[in-house]
């Protein structure tokens, strides 16, 4: 069975549909994205934790002007690199969003690989709503990542656990959440979600999976990747940023910082993305929801569960 007429048939029978592509990195899922909102009329909502960010578009392969081929795409490089953005703030922004779209007769399309943001959205959490505390921030800015980082499994190791320590941002904002309210971050509820989710799955053969991903570093060093990290480097951006810790940025100023020579941070960045792309694998493949494709026939390879 085809995949477009799953979808219509889903779209059709249930009440405020979204539909979700999810995959590996360098599986196709911005492609598939484009051909599946043509089909269906729908509008396209970034679910990449990583592309919500200015800058850095080439390290976090942001999709270019000419590959939407004319479909809308929303919550894009629309935050500054150094404004904390919370998982929060994304689901209300994807959530009215999703909404808005709905309400002009089109199908919203959530496309990304941050599986957090996925499932705030198709499981729906109930997610804490902390003030920034800036004394609190500021108190916490004082210590090292490591030092953030053990506080926070102190107080709440399961959250400890989602976050690694040079995601200092990140684990101030667990701390935080954890400090001023009456819940941890590990306890946020999942709650009903507003809408009707189909969770699409791109399958790809291992193997060409990982010859796309070693092409795609070739192609980004083309693009300028080096030159880009300088960029974010000479604005005063710390190797430990969480932006900076994009997949191959690490590895990049390595090389930049002349700690590794150029073909060693190739083969570096090559293994390291392979080796998140099957991570990436092995969480949604979990997830008996996922309806798995193969994207260049269509066809249904998994039907999953909806």
């Amino acid at each position: 069975m085809k995949i477009l007429q799953k979808i219509k048939q889903f779209v059709n029978i249930n009440k405020n549909p979204i539909i979700n592509i999810i995959g590996t990195t360098a599986s196709g899922k911005t492609a598939l994205s484009v051909k599946i909102a043509h089909e269906i009329n729908g509008e396209i909502i970034n679910a990449d934790s990583r592309q919500v960010f200015k800058g850095l578009d080439i390290a976090t392969y942001k999709i270019k002007p000419q590959e939407t081929k004319g479909i809308p795409h929303y919550l894009f490089s629309f935050i500054e690199p150094d404004q904390l953005f919370t998982l929060a703030e994304w689901q209300d922004l994807a959530t009215n969003k999703a909404f808005e779209i709905l309400k002009s007769k089109k199908i919203p399309i959530l496309c990304g690989g941050t599986a957090l943001y996925v499932n705030a959205i198709t499981k729906g959490f109930d997610i804490s709503r902390v003030e920034p505390q800036d004394n609190f921030r500021k108190k916490m800015e004082q210590l090292n990542n490591q030092e953030v980082h053990d506080l926070l499994k102190q107080k709440d190791p399961l959250s400890a656990q989602k976050y690694h320590p040079n995601n200092k941002k990140a684990v101030i904002r667990a701390l935080e959440v954890t400090e001023f309210s009456k819940s941890k971050k590990s306890d946020e509820n999942k709650t009903k979600s507003p809408f009707s989710s189909m969770i699409i799955g791109i399958q790809v053969d291992r193997k060409k999976l990982y010859e796309r991903i070693d092409q795609r570093v070739y192609e980004m060093l083309k693009e300028g990747l080096i030159e880009e990290v300088q960029e974010m480097l000479k604005k005063g951006y710390k190797k430990d940023h969480p932006l900076m810790i994009s997949h191959g940025v690490p590895e990049c100023i390595d090389y930049l910082e002349k700690k590794i020579k150029k073909d060693q941070f190739i083969e570096k960045m090559q293994k390291n993305t392979r080796n998140f792309a099957k991570r990436q694998l092995t969480w949604w493949r979990r997830d008996p929801r996922v309806i798995w494709v193969n994207p260049e026939t269509m066809e249904i390879v998994d039907s999953g569960e909806i």
